[in-house]
């Protein structure tokens, strides 16, 4: 019962915030509404540092945030599919971002709901890892 879709939207969220925040996207209403359907409207992440932001605070800073970091590259590395239902999928993946002189590496879980033939984004939970 395994969904094709969890890794591709991994992938595909992160190529749009390398676009988005490297400002290889125009700033419009139209390219940041990939971001607002891919998140559910009770979104949250966590932060390495244990910093909780809801979705409506993301939003901002990410649209605020358009252009500021540019050069910013984020590979996605060891996807794994850890529990599937009829409801939702949990995934972790390894997510490295090299920007300006500054490399991070995070494990990352991701919990996304099933809407028809798709996947949205609940929740996201970061740790820091060594390199």
């Amino acid at each position: 019962m395994s969904s094709p879709n969890w890794q591709r939207d991994i992938e595909d969220l992160h190529i749009f915030f390398e676009d988005w925040l490297g400002g290889n996207l125009a700033q419009t209403g139209a390219n940041f509404e990939r971001l607002e359907r891919a998140l559910a409207p009770s979104f949250a992440i966590i932060n390495p540092e244990g910093t909780e932001s809801p979705r409506d605070s993301l939003m901002t800073g990410l649209y605020n945030g358009h252009g500021s970091r540019s050069g910013l590259r984020i590979k996605i590395k060891n996807p794994r599919l850890r529990v599937e239902t009829d409801k939702i999928v949990v995934a972790t993946y390894e997510e490295w971002q090299e920007y300006a002189e500054t490399a991070t590496t995070r494990l990352s879980t991701v919990v996304f709901e099933k809407v028809g033939e798709g996947l949205r984004w609940l929740h996201v939970h970061e740790t820091w890892l060594n390199r």
